[in-house]
């Protein structure tokens, strides 16, 4: 009897070694796969993201496009307008139109601030894939700079400070931009849009400052790859056609609910602009897309850089 309760008590602590092994078990394996899950959650690519700067004159559609875009695909495009309304009020300030009444005065501080908030736009956080610019960093100093001192508005001595600034941003920033969708029209087109929105601080602009607009962004943009020009002298009806019809290239092969049917520019084969930089050609600080071999000649090497 005693030799029975004795191998009782024996099988009974071993039943109850062998549960405890078991709840330990458990616990081992779910520390262990917590750890797993956070380590793969740390190694996992970065998801890849784009960014597309919608360029043109003003009053080409840019600000219609780009809301048109963002209805129509809003899981995957975040869209940052031109931000015009900071310009409008700088601690009650409206340097927009202290530009336009006075651009040899004011153009330097106006033109500063424009290339402040440009660059806090490019470098803002990106959640979603695309990020859709209305115009770029790039185009205030290609177009907007170019042209104050061209005509004589802005001296050389604040043109030099302007651009070493863009240069310095360029080589030291992430100004990136994959794509540009450029919306070329006509400035007698331009030229009523505007008059139809009457904005105060545009209704006294001349077909002449937008003819010099036009040229300059022609002379841009008009031969360069990575640029999908689209023919913006139609209406908005005619436009949202456009857009769908070339959705793949604009955004950037990732279409979503829509089909593009053809472009005229293969989304494969535009190659993404860094920082002035990319594999074979690139956006120079003049705003120039070179070729890498001429990069190499002339750097030494290739760096990563409406």
């Amino acid at each position: 009897m005693r030799i029975l309760t004795r191998v009782f008590r024996q099988s009974s602590l071993c039943t109850t070694d062998i549960k405890v092994q078991k709840r330990q078990m458990n616990m081992i394996w779910t520390t262990c796969s917590s750890w797993i899950e956070r380590i793969s959650s740390l190694v996992q690519p970065k998801q890849k993201t784009f960014t597309v700067s919608v360029e043109g004159n003003i009053g080409s559609g840019k600000t219609s496009f780009l809301r048109y875009i963002q209805a129509n695909h809003d899981n995957i495009t975040e869209v940052t307008e031109e931000p015009t309304d900071r310009w409008r009020n700088i601690q009650g300030h409206n340097a927009l139109a202290l530009m336009y009444e006075d651009p040899a005065r004011w153009s330097l501080t106006f033109q500063t601030y424009v290339q402040l908030t440009m660059l806090q736009s490019h470098m803002a956080p990106q959640k979603k894939p695309i990020k859709m610019m209305e115009r770029s960093i790039h185009s205030a100093k290609q177009c907007f700079v170019e042209n104050l001192h061209n005509n004589g508005t802005m001296p050389d001595i604040e043109y030099i400070v302007l651009s070493e600034w863009y240069d310095y941003i360029c080589a030291h920033d992430k100004v990136d931009v994959d794509i540009i969708v450029y919306l070329k029209t006509r400035p007698e087109v331009v030229l009523e849009r505007i008059k139809k929105r009457h904005r105060n601080e545009e209704q006294t602009i001349p077909l002449e400052y937008l003819e010099q607009l036009h040229k300059l962004h022609e002379d841009w943009l008009g031969h360069q790859p990575n640029v999908l020009t689209l023919d913006a002298n139609c209406d908005l009806i005619e436009m949202k056609t456009e857009i769908d019809k070339h959705i793949k290239t604009i955004l950037c092969g990732l279409v979503t609910s829509k089909q593009s049917h053809s472009s005229s520019v293969d989304s494969e084969h535009l190659l993404p602009v860094r920082n002035g930089f990319k594999p074979h050609t690139a956006l120079t600080n003049d705003g120039n897309l070179k070729s890498s071999a001429h990069l190499k000649a002339t750097t030494g090497v290739l760096k990563q850089g409406d």
